[in-house]
């Protein structure tokens, strides 16, 4: 574990149109659900000791948020409060805080409050308000201003706003610190065949990712529980499992939880190397199946 959203969506960038939308979203969607499997794993499996007190806090804090939210609290500073304590709660609990983090982001509301409706009649009204003479009073002004401004801001909803103002923050220093600091090691060819460092970058490349994705959407359209995207084939499928086992900080991370020593930098080549070589041959795959394609339609066309 874990497939990388960063690397993944890179890998799809690349790509651009020679990858389906089908299987983009389906990518998209395994690597959010991949992480946050990441994360209960971290939860479960690597929690040696619980603190009941500070983990009924952090549920608490769980409820105060929810309570805030049905209230209609649109404090950014009062969530941020809330969501701290409960963070500070998970780590003082022996569960790992990363738990805190996906819990809260799912808590975000994804709902806006304030229609694009509302929003133009008070535009409208400002501007109506610009023509008069009351436009020459400062607090007159300066509260009519503020009020579209918070009307504005309030037609994206909350996660919308946060995924836009906080995406620069993470993307370009918080994802990277948080990389850099988990991936240090001393690279020798000898590593490579340890076995910590084969068994990682099989289990990345093959039992790991490409087989689950495959095999369980095969089993899944079998069983018709589900049907393929549209444009997607078993070949692209395949190719998409690939791209699957593209694993860094996750991975690393819970290598960091499990491993120390030479174990530990063993398992961060395997899964170097095998995030590479499933980046590659994924990537290679999807091209190969979008030539053919496009091979086979200028053929029809053309008879």
């Amino acid at each position: 574990m874990a497939t990388d959203i960063a690397f993944v969506v890179g890998c799809m960038a690349i790509l651009g149109s020679r990858i389906p939308n089908g299987l983009r979203v389906m990518l998209l969607s395994l690597a959010i659900a991949d992480d946050i499997g990441a994360v209960l794993v971290i939860a479960i499996g690597y929690t040696e000791q619980i603190h009941i007190v500070a983990l009924g806090l952090s549920f608490l804090g769980i409820g105060l948020f929810i309570l805030l939210l049905k209230t209609g609290v649109r404090n950014n500073l009062v969530y941020l409060f809330v969501g701290t304590s409960i963070w500070l709660g998970f780590h003082e609990s022996g569960v790992h805080a990363t738990v805190a983090g996906v819990i809260v982001g799912l808590l975000t509301p994804t709902r806006r409050d304030v229609r694009r409706a509302r929003l133009n009649f008070i535009i409208q009204r400002t501007l109506y308000f610009m023509q008069g003479d009351h436009w020459k009073n400062p607090a007159k002004r300066y509260a009519k201003l503020r009020q579209m401004e918070r009307y504005a801001r309030e037609t994206l909803s909350p996660l919308e706003r946060l995924e836009t103002e906080l995406h620069p923050w993470v993307g370009f220093l918080i994802m990277p610190l948080f990389a850099l600091a988990n991936a240090g090691v001393v690279i020798q060819v000898a590593d490579i065949t340890m076995p910590v460092a084969t068994a990682t970058m099989l289990s990345l490349m093959l039992a790991g990712q490409t087989d689950r994705n495959f095999c369980f959407s095969w089993l899944a359209v079998k069983a018709r529980l589900a049907q393929l995207p549209e444009g997607v084939t078993w070949t692209l499928l395949l190719g998409g499992g690939m791209l699957g086992g593209i694993g860094f900080t996750m991975a690393i991370f819970i290598a960091g939880l499990a491993l120390d020593g030479h174990l530990l930098n063993h398992a961060k080549i395997g899964i170097m190397i095998g995030s590479l070589l499933s980046a590659v041959f994924g990537m290679a795959l999807i091209l190969l199946c979008s030539r053919q394609r496009k091979t086979s339609t200028n053929g029809k066309n053309l008879s």
